[in-house]
């Protein structure tokens, strides 16, 4: 689980350690990131968090978010006095 501010700028970077075809998206923000599938080889997504709420990323190759490729973005709305 990743836990930001709205306003926010996140990065995420995936790095392919298996030298199978992997991404990372999360689709609700339609945030998608272009395709690794070589050992070593990365990719990553940038974006502001400027909507408030719980999103899934997952990589989106058939199989791999059920294999367990995913996780929770929790976007928190922050308030100043």
């Amino acid at each position: 689980t990743i836990t930001v501010k709205t306003g926010d700028v996140v990065r995420i970077r995936l790095v392919n350690s298996d030298g199978i075809t992997h991404n990372i998206a999360i689709p609700a923000l339609g945030v998608y990131s272009s395709t690794v599938s070589s050992k070593g080889a990365s990719t990553s997504i940038a974006f502001e968090a400027s909507e408030p709420g719980e999103y899934s990323y997952f990589c989106t190759i058939p199989g791999h978010k059920e294999a367990g490729m995913l996780g929770k973005l929790i976007i928190i709305v922050e308030y100043s006095d």
